[in-house]
């Protein structure tokens, strides 16, 4: 952690904000937009999972 930021809190975050978006209006490319960001992130799979839906 540098200077409070940690990566992976800040992907746990996003993740939580996309997700609730998507939640909301159902729309795929804030899932898409995660993806960008964290290509490599905690929640991918789960983001794959609801894009191939």
């Amino acid at each position: 952690m540098n200077n409070g930021f940690s990566e992976s809190m800040s992907d746990d975050n996003i993740w939580e904000a996309y997700l609730a978006l998507f939640e909301k209006t159902k729309d795929k490319n804030y899932i898409e937009k995660y993806k960008q960001q964290f290509p490599a992130g905690n929640f991918i799979k789960k983001a794959e999972n609801i894009i191939s839906k």
